[in-house]
């Protein structure tokens, strides 16, 4: 057996150990151990003949791809057994009981409609699986279960020769300050601004909304801050995008999976190559299947590819615009590692958020994967 091979027996041996003492297990994995493997495992061990499971996902698409990786693993008979749902749907089950329940990226499970649901639903055992979960998401999976964790950093992977080692590359934009061509709204007056004066000002309004929510914590001032947030995002993303295209032309058929900051802006760099939630989702899939029968060499997306998708031979990753969370981070990250040499290109806009957030979500990987 290989290094990785080896790595990857020991882990499912210890996340099995921690099954047979605890009933309630997270195993933190980033993609290359095999999360879904992990927990196909577990039926196999806690869930009797005549026994049935739980297996949610995040979205109907992944129900499949679940179902895919019994097959491929060998365990298609198992599949009697389960009834595979999303999230969303719950609450269909309050008061079900089941020998084992599989949360598949986990960090979803985190709402109160989500939790609410998940408390009344009977399991004699449950498996949580995600790449990475921060502090307030285990807090609130607390509320679930009494939870014991299983973790494995992206660095680790790499370490354990699981993942290959990445390329960071920084492409630095600066926001221009000459130009007014952003129209902004203020006591019933209208100014043009620059696009940094822009930033400057959804920034203000941000840190305005997020006082206000912290000293009185209403469900208003929290939808202003969000929703200020949101368009900061995308307009950040929008400042980028000639970059982007610049990166896209320079990389020509090689194969990679951009990460943009809108649908919007998907479908503008990537014409008919977008993967989102606005379109079928067998047209999502059998984009997907392309792209891995070398059909195509590209896929854009917002939200969609990031967690529970199988992509093969992807050399390059484009990221437009980092978010604030670190799990985002891995889970993309996470679509290039396949590769025997995978570089992943950030766009970057110096002297904004942008900084912070990318300090935070590539706090797991060592600095010698980066440069600019």
């Amino acid at each position: 057996m290989s290094k990785a091979e080896l790595k990857r027996a020991e882990t499912l041996a210890i996340v099995t150990e921690k099954m047979q003492m605890y009933n309630n297990v997270i195993a933190e994995l980033p993609t290359g151990y095999g999360k879904t493997l992990v927990g196909i495992q577990q039926v196999c061990r806690y869930v009797p003949p005549t026994g049935k499971f739980l297996f949610v996902v995040p979205e109907i698409p992944l129900i499949e791809n679940a179902k895919k990786e019994f097959h491929k693993h060998g365990y298609s008979v198992l599949l009697d057994k389960g009834t595979f749902i999303c999230y969303a749907s719950l609450h269909l089950y309050k008061g079900h009981q089941f020998d084992l329940i599989i949360f598949d990226e986990v960090h979803h499970l985190v709402s109160e409609k989500r939790i609410d649901a998940a408390q009344q639903i009977i399991a004699k055992k449950r498996i949580g699986l995600s790449a990475t979960i921060d502090d307030t998401t285990k807090e609130l999976l607390a509320q679930v279960a009494n939870w014991t964790y299983y973790t494995k950093t992206l660095q680790e992977a790499i370490d354990d020769g699981v993942l290959a080692e990445p390329k960071i590359v920084y492409i630095d934009v600066k926001l221009d300050n000459t130009v007014k061509r952003n129209k902004y709204k203020y006591r019933n007056k209208e100014f043009l601004l620059t696009d940094k004066e822009y930033y400057d000002e959804l920034s203000a309004t941000i840190t305005y909304w997020r006082q206000i929510f912290e000293d009185l914590g209403t469900p208003y001032s929290k939808n202003m801050m969000l929703s200020a947030g949101s368009k900061r995002k995308s307009f950040l993303a929008d400042c980028k995008e000639e970059a982007a295209k610049k990166l896209i032309e320079e990389l020509g058929d090689n194969r990679f999976i951009c990460f943009c900051g809108s649908v919007a802006q998907a479908k503008r760099l990537g014409k008919k190559n977008v993967c989102s939630s606005h379109s079928k989702k067998n047209d999502n899939l059998e984009l997907i299947e392309r792209f891995n029968r070398g059909e195509i060499n590209s896929l854009f997306a917002k939200d969609m590819l990031k967690e529970g998708v199988n992509l093969v031979n992807t050399h390059y990753g484009i990221l437009i615009q980092p978010g604030s969370k670190e799990k985002e981070f891995v889970q993309m990250l996470g679509r290039t590692l396949r590769s025997a040499s995978p570089t992943f290109y950030i766009i970057r806009a110096l002297d904004t958020v942008d900084e912070r957030f990318i300090r935070t979500q590539t706090r797991q990987l060592n600095n010698q994967s980066f440069s600019n």
